[in-house]
């Protein structure tokens, strides 16, 4: 996921959470069949700080 290493600084200057199409990809990839959805590092959506 190229965009990965961005995501984390945008969320901390923005004060919002990010997504990308990679990050809601694995989100739903991991979700679909009931695994778990957090991923340290990965943004807000793949650590739970948001609902989705």
């Amino acid at each position: 996921m190229p965009s990965l290493p961005s995501i984390r600084p945008v969320e901390e200057a923005s004060g919002l959470p990010v997504l990308s199409a990679a990050t809601a990809t694995a989100y739903r990839i991991l979700a679909e069949p009931g695994l778990p959805t957090v991923v340290p590092g990965a943004g807000s959506l793949l650590s739970r700080r948001i609902g989705a």
